[in-house]
């Protein structure tokens, strides 16, 4: 997380009437694993970070060289691809730059200072009441319609995260930003489909990226005095984050999002908290109790049963 990572419109009817295109896409299987394969790099941050805090990096330190290192690769990505973030349209590359500089660094401060305090696999599961969020405001705000099939593995996928989330569940200061976390990525979400629609990913996330870089550089420097990363360990989760979640997770979930419409996205995205916690197990010793393993299965399902039509096509001569 400190995700861009998702989008979460199909759950609340994420049809667009005008883009036809888009909306006969919403079935791509290989959109669908272009966000799973997001999803499986995005759960690998909260592990990275507390790994890193333990390394002893701070906050400001770790998104600002995080993002600042990230954006010559991203930018040496676009080359190869023969893209060109620089000449988009003026309006859609301040939306972009924006995005990053608000919105995924918003989100990447409450993500990252709940982990400070609160274990990996907790606050990666919080941020999965998303999906409900958005699809309250496409609801509210849009008028959208949910279909029976989307609202049952809507209700899987909470009730999976609920018994997940019910064992390691703790108050804390932590908790206001880990709630926090979700409210900020809602909102990403409803742009993030809109102007992904049409735009390359590559670009996209480019942009994205070096609005962030914008906002912690400023964040590092005004914490000050700047301080390097103290242990070959800080670095190689600088490395890590910057190589997996970071751009990996970045260029699959916009990728795969105008492909298969932000709810799908969303829900395929809940494979994200059963990875965390499998990797906090290991890597951090959290224990995994009878709950967890119900309540990933249940989230694993929630999966199934979004993408059953996909399956039923599948298997038909």
């Amino acid at each position: 997380m400190g995700k861009v990572p998702a989008s979460t419109l199909l759950i609340v009817g994420g049809d667009i009437p005008h883009h036809p295109a888009v909306v006969a896409a919403k079935s791509d299987g290989f959109g669908s694993l272009l966000v799973l394969g997001s999803a499986v790099a995005f759960a690998t941050s909260a592990v990275l970070i507390k790994i890193g805090y333990a390394a002893g990096l701070h906050l400001e330190q770790f998104l600002a060289l995080r993002f600042l290192l990230a954006c010559p690769l991203m930018f040496l990505v676009c080359f190869l691809a023969r893209q060109n973030p620089i000449q988009m349209n003026g309006q859609r590359l301040f939306v972009l730059v924006i995005m990053g500089a608000v919105g995924y660094a918003g989100q990447s401060f409450t993500f990252y200072t709940a982990l400070e305090t609160l274990p990996a696999s907790l606050v990666a599961l919080v941020v999965y009441c998303y999906p409900a969020l958005v699809t309250l405001a496409g609801w509210v705000v849009l008028g959208k319609t949910v279909s029976r099939r989307h609202i049952l593995a809507l209700i899987t996928t909470f009730v999976g995260v609920a018994l997940v989330l019910s064992i390691h569940f703790q108050a804390g200061g932590g908790l206001f930003f880990a709630l926090a976390c979700p409210a900020i990525f809602t909102a990403y979400i409803l742009i993030g489909e809109r102007v992904m629609l049409d735009t390359a990913a590559l670009s996209a996330s480019t942009l994205v990226i070096s609005g962030s870089a914008i906002t912690w550089t400023i964040a590092w420097l005004i914490r000050g005095p700047l301080s390097w990363p103290p242990t070959a360990l800080a670095w190689s989760m600088i490395i890590a984050i910057l190589l997996v979640p970071t751009i990996g997770g970045t260029v699959l979930f916009l990728a795969g999002l105008p492909r298969i419409g932000g709810a799908r996205a969303a829900l395929l995205s809940t494979l994200e908290p059963v990875v965390t916690v499998a990797l906090a197990t290991i890597l951090l010793r959290d224990r995994l109790g009878p709950a967890q393993v119900i309540g990933g299965a249940l989230v694993i399902a929630s999966v199934v049963i979004l993408e059953w039509p996909i399956v039923r096509r599948l298997r038909r001569p």
